[in-house]
């Protein structure tokens, strides 16, 4: 599950912007946890647009696209991650 990052949440993850999305639950054996997500991510940018909220993410996702790269602020740092889609 997902959810948009409050400022109250984005201070208790070390991170310093309130724009992304809080990847809240990563279900067992769906295809996020395959792809290497985890709860506590926050999904700052996806094939390099910003992720402002849980719309704009979906808004991303919602191209035909079999993969996308995201950008997610983990642990106090930022790596990528491809996602798939299809």
């Amino acid at each position: 599950s997902i959810q948009d990052l409050t400022p109250s949440l984005a201070t208790y993850l070390a991170y310093t912007s309130n724009r992304g999305v809080l990847v809240s639950d990563v279900k067992t054996d769906s295809q996020a946890q395959k792809d290497g997500f985890e709860a506590g991510d926050i999904v700052v940018e996806i094939d390099g647009e910003l992720i402002a909220d849980v719309i704009s993410m979906k808004n991303a996702l919602a191209k035909d696209k079999a993969s996308v790269k995201a950008k997610i602020f983990r642990k106090e740092r930022f790596q990528s991650i491809t996602l798939h889609l299809k």
